[in-house]
């Protein structure tokens, strides 16, 4: 996925990264979306569940619009809770896992393993004849 920089719609000042494939054509910084997001939660399991760190909101606009509508609404669905804890739960994966690691599957991890050994047998190999072309 291509991920690109577009300024803010509101502000025009700070830049917001985006993907191609999001169709994000109002494109809104946390800075802005900042102010929407201040305000009371009534329901403590609400407010235990959205009580995540800011930094989560910063990387995350999708985060950003769960806490706004749940302010706005009072309540949230059950889809959009099961989708909020499935993204903490993603984001903090890819926190704890080298970057390397993260998007590949088992098999694409031994093929990789198995190119860097080579290469790494390859360099020896150049190195013992003692001249490097």
């Amino acid at each position: 996925m291509v991920q690109i920089k577009q300024k803010c719609s509101r502000c025009k000042v700070n830049y917001v990264t985006t993907s191609t494939r999001s169709r994000n054509f109002y494109p809104v910084c946390y800075e802005c979306e900042k102010k929407s997001m201040e305000g009371e939660i009534a329901d403590p399991e609400m407010k235990k569940l959205l009580d995540i760190p800011e930094e989560m909101y910063k990387e995350s606009s999708f985060l950003r619009s769960i806490k706004i509508n749940c302010i706005r609404y009072g309540k949230l669905s059950e889809n959009q809770i099961n989708a909020f804890k499935k993204i903490i739960a993603d984001m903090q994966a890819r926190k704890d896992a080298p970057a390397e690691e993260l998007k590949l599957e088992d098999g694409t991890k031994n093929l990789i393993q198995e190119a860097k050994t080579a290469k790494r047998k390859k360099k020896n190999r150049i190195r013992a004849l003692g001249t490097v072309r």
